[in-house]
């Protein structure tokens, strides 16, 4: 893996002109991310606890990774291009028949990794080159914790 900082997220909320983004704290700069609705409040009930009386898409994919003996390892922000972020999901595979272990590498959207992540309990990363591209200093923020808010200040 390139040069990774590893990110918690910081709150998912609205910016100021309503759209659902996602803030990843990244230590010396901060992360926002655009993402649907759905997804939005998929990462917020992860944040805020509340459960579903069904599996949603994320828990099913769970369930699935689970099924096969296998492990999220961890999710990295790698890439940005044309003003979309690309992200990876790694798993860890038990094959039980050779007893190999193979971590393979899933591309999927940063909202659906950190969704995932959120869920099982593993690390988020950000790359070195998304942050210097598009991380932001002294980011100030209403409604910290994972509620609603909105992007007050930006300095990159």
């Amino acid at each position: 893996m390139s040069e990774a900082l590893e990110a918690k997220v910081k709150l998912v909320g609205l910016d100021a002109a309503k759209r659902p983004v996602v803030i990843l704290d990244c230590g010396e700069k901060a992360l926002p991310i655009w993402v649907g609705n759905f997804e939005a409040m998929s990462i917020s009930s992860v944040l805020s606890g509340s459960q579903t009386p069904r599996p949603m898409t994320h828990d099913t994919t769970i369930n699935i990774i689970r099924a096969f003996s296998s492990k999220l390892e961890r999710v990295v922000v790698h890439k940005l291009e044309n003003n979309t972020f690309f992200a990876r999901a790694y798993i860890k595979r038990h094959d039980e028949e050779t007893q190999h272990i193979k971590i393979v590498e899933i591309d999927c959207r940063p909202s659906d990794a950190i969704a995932l992540a959120l869920r099982m309990n593993a690390p988020i990363y950000v790359g070195r080159a998304v942050l210097d591209a598009a991380g932001v200093k002294n980011l100030k923020v209403d409604g910290a914790g994972g509620e609603e808010g909105s992007e007050q200040e930006s300095e990159q």
